[in-house]
């Protein structure tokens, strides 16, 4: 016989908010039920209960069981009646799923078995399939009904205390690995859970001699195989995958067997991954439900702040954010990061600060970016920081400028809509505050001042912010050079243009030929108009001081014009 089963990736998104209010208490839906008669080798057809979350148990279903589900017809009248706006009473779904033979459904009308999920025993399964209603599943009545009721009993029961033990095991924060041993007998294939650097942080049912593991410098904890994360970083689907917030399959073009994955959120910030390995039996379509509801188990005590240790990679990025921040930081910790880098403390480093202006695009959640831009940068630390990405590169260490690597992460800018503020060049690993508040100047500048572009180099707008800084307590008007200022008002009394002669022939370095050609005027004309410059300020053009202020008081009237 063949089994029909509904689609088991339907999307089932875990937003933000719902996640807050996810409800722990794992009840087997019918299809995992269904699954159970698949693995002891039973013959069913089954027909899904859509909208129908889980079951509590399995009971024998006798005639009077009807009457517990239907409400009195006078209490519902009386009841409409008192309530004139109220909607009409309905049957309500049944917690247990019942047992019994087809023909102890006779003579009972189907509106009162609505909501309803049976496992019906019966002499021919496809003629009774034909004319099914959703929540049935029908087998051939060589079975009976204690064999049946003994199996799927003791499959709600096995859920039942799985479920109560790695509850008690996240109430106690009790290390991952022991939630996943607890779990053994529920999976049927290896499963495990890596952290977004994909180290394994628990595994249970891992065949040693089937599958190789990598091993983490820093901790010596396993991770995924190195070739493996290469081909995953740059693989399309898997890409798109880590977007996803229901269960997905993974095809087995990569690893050569299909994997069944759960992605893990804290809020709107990717954690990692629950894979199970399609490679000891075959994944079936109620397996979805069950990783699914481990996952948002997970996601519930991450986002009640219950495990805090989830990630070794959180005290990786908690470092390079209170670095980042200007905050104390352990420098043991500093100085054990830079020896797993093979980084020096004195290297030339840059940081970077990226974000999107995209109303429809949500960087924090988009940890797919954030893999590329650490697959790019090598020599660099990519995290989610202060509603962006925050990226710190050691240019010594790649033996690269920093124009080399703002070119390296072109496209993805460009593609992505993203903006990029970058700061300028420092040798001291202990003071990326610096570098970090020259990359968010960068960014801030550039946005306001130069929103066509993606790219904002430091160096681009430090003039800017030195004179925003010095303009702070001081109106520009009030920091302009006297002499400026005089010059300014004799071409209002006059109708003359000495200010701008003045600012034309300091831009191009006092060089007279390319002054006149910027003014189109002769050369004794501007050498007339100089001379009176010099007698109406009295200033000494060949001070270098002189001719700096007067180039900051023109920039400066530029800025406060604008």
């Amino acid at each position: 016989m063949s089994n029909e089963t509904p689609d088991p990736t339907e999307k089932n998104d875990l937003s933000h908010s719902e996640a807050s209010r996810f409800q722990s208490g794992f009840r087997p839906p019918l299809q995992v039920v269904a699954d159970a008669l698949t693995l002891a080798g039973i013959e069913y057809l089954f027909s899904d209960m859509p909208g129908v979350t889980g079951f509590s148990g399995i009971r024998i279903f006798t005639k009077g069981a009807v009457k517990k589900a239907v409400p009195d017809a006078k209490c519902a009248l009386s009841h409409s009646r008192s309530r004139p706006s109220a909607k009409p009473d309905t049957v309500p779904a049944h917690e247990y799923v019942y047992l019994c033979p087809e023909q102890e459904l006779d003579n009972v009308p189907d509106h009162l078995l609505s909501g309803m999920a049976f496992l019906l025993l019966c002499r021919d399964p496809y003629a009774s399939f034909r004319s099914s209603i959703p929540g049935r599943i029908y087998i051939r009545d060589n079975h009976s009904l204690p064999e049946i009721l003994s199996l799927v009993q003791d499959l709600f029961d096995r859920f039942h205390e799985w479920d109560l033990k790695i509850q008690e095991a996240l109430l106690l924060q009790t290390p991952l690995q022991e939630i996943f041993d607890l779990s053994q007998k529920i999976f049927r294939n290896p499963i495990f859970l890596h952290d977004r650097d994909f180290i394994i942080l628990a595994e249970c049912n891992y065949p040693e001699q089937k599958m190789k593991r990598g091993r983490d410098r820093r901790t010596g904890l396993p991770m995924v195989q190195m070739d493996l994360i290469n081909d995953f970083r740059t693989d399309p689907v898997y890409i798109e995958g880590l977007k996803e917030r229901r269960p997905v399959m993974y095809p087995s073009e990569q690893t050569g067997y299909q994997i069944l994955y759960r992605n893990i959120w804290q809020g709107d910030i990717y954690r990692g991954r629950i894979l199970d390995l399609e490679v000891d039996s075959r994944i079936l379509p109620g397996d979805f439900a069950v990783i699914d509801y481990l996952g948002k188990l997970l996601e519930h005590f991450l986002y009640a702040g219950d495990l805090r240790k989830f990630s070794i990679s959180d005290d990786t990025d908690d470092l390079m954010a209170r670095l980042c921040e200007k905050k104390e930081a352990d420098e043991q910790q500093i100085q054990s990061y830079l020896r797993y880098q093979n980084w020096k403390q004195d290297d030339r480093y840059v940081v970077m600060r990226i974000v999107t202006q995209q109303r429809d695009f949500n960087i924090i959640s988009s940890y797919a970016v954030l893999n590329q831009i650490n697959t790019i940068m090598a020599a660099g630390r990519a995290f989610f920081h202060q509603e962006g990405i925050t990226l710190v590169v050691n240019l010594s260490y790649a033996h690269e400028k920093t124009s080399d690597v703002v070119s390296r992460l072109a496209v993805l800018m460009r593609d992505s809509l993203l903006k990029i503020g970058v700061s300028s060049e420092l040798r001291d690993f202990f003071r990326l505050g610096v570098l970090f508040d020259q990359a968010n100047i960068a960014l801030n500048f550039g946005l306001s001042g130069d929103s066509m572009i993606w790219y904002y180099y430091f160096d681009q707008y430090m003039l800017d912010y030195m004179i925003r800084c010095s303009t702070e307590g001081m109106p520009a008007e009030m920091l302009c050079a006297d002499a400026l200022q005089k010059l300014m008002e004799y071409d209002r009394k006059n109708h003359t243009a000495l200010t701008h002669t003045l600012e034309a022939y300091l831009v191009h370095d006092r060089n007279v030929l390319q002054t006149s050609k910027e003014l189109y005027i002769h050369r004794s004309t501007l050498s007339y108009r100089l001379e009176k410059i010099r007698r109406l300020i009295s200033i000494n053009l060949d001070d270098p001081k002189e001719r700096i202020k007067l180039l900051l008081s023109y920039y400066m009237l530029g800025m406060l014009h604008e």
